[in-house]
């Protein structure tokens, strides 16, 4: 069996593939301040596997708290409290760690301001739900869908709701120009936490709205827990994949460079990936599984 998997995977470099790509991880998916290891570890690989790609990495997550608390968005969300920039930058510094007191009171700043900037969101769109929310070191968003269903994702993104989401003017701002001048041609999203399930989708459709021609591959711990409902060749899953290319399942090393070298060499719209394991797709209208278990 050994020798058979590797006649079919070369697990080796493939200077062939050219590609621009953009690996990132949405909020609200940690501290800020506590970056996941797993996508800087996925860069290196793709380095080593594909090294004529070029791989930028981004936290998305951590870049948003830069964006939400600069000057410019607290005095149009929170203008009482503009003093959470200085909160935020304290962060930074080493100094603030040698007193509590300082901690607690910049904490608590930002604590206050996130609540004052999700209520300002409700009111601006009428909404009862949508918010980030930060208590003691734990950061929460909850989003005015229900993230836990297909329905609940489609309601989020769909363009008369779309702009309701609290990152909605920070991907429309920040993101979608970075992918725009950086003329990626594939952007890989790591869903590994409950709460990235909406914004993810969110990005997703934002891009393939804007740039149909970038494909989008998901992945990650807490999406491939779904893989029995996400394979279901179903109209809820064929309108999800409209807005993601590929999902890419468990421990994705291998998969995803293969799923790199199909866009590398395809000309189609439709990617083939009959011999890619652990991969869902949409080909020829039909919600595709192959999650061969060997």
């Amino acid at each position: 069996m050994a020798r058979e998997i590797e006649k079919t995977v070369n697990f080796g470099p493939n200077p062939e593939v050219k590609l621009r790509i953009l690996l990132a991880c949405c909020p609200q998916s940690h501290p800020p301040t506590s970056p996941h290891p797993g996508l800087p570890y996925l860069k290196g690989f793709l380095n080593y596997a594909l090294p004529n790609t070029t791989v930028i990495q981004k936290d998305l997550n951590a870049i948003f708290y830069s964006y939400i608390f600069s000057q410019k968005e607290l005095s149009k969300r929170a203008p009482d409290l503009t003093s959470a920039h200085d909160a935020y930058c304290a962060q930074m510094e080493e100094a603030q760690y040698r007193d509590v007191d300082v901690i607690i009171k910049n904490h608590k700043t930002l604590e206050t301001a996130l609540t004052q900037i999700s209520v300002h969101h409700q009111k601006a769109h009428g909404l009862n739900r949508e918010g980030i929310r930060l208590r003691g070191n734990t950061f929460t968003y909850t989003p005015e869908a229900k993230v836990h269903t297909r329905e609940g994702i489609l309601e989020a993104v769909n363009p008369s709701n779309a702009e309701k989401n609290i990152y909605y003017s920070y991907y429309k701002e920040e993101v979608i120009p970075f992918i725009q001048k950086n003329k990626f041609d594939v952007v890989c999203l790591s869903v590994f936490l409950t709460d990235q399930l909406i914004p993810s989708f969110l990005l997703a459709s934002m891009i393939k709205e804007q740039m149909p021609s970038v494909r989008v591959i998901m992945g990650g711990n807490y999406i491939s827990r779904f893989s029995d409902v996400l394979s279901q060749d179903d109209e809820l899953n064929k309108k999800l994949f409209r807005l993601v290319d590929v999902i890419v399942l468990n421990n994705g090393e291998t998969p995803l460079k293969e799923v790199l070298e199909t866009i590398s060499a395809s000309k189609d719209s439709f990617l083939d990936l009959k011999n890619v394991n652990q991969v869902i797709y949409l080909f020829d209208n039909k919600v595709k599984d192959n999650n061969r278990k060997e």
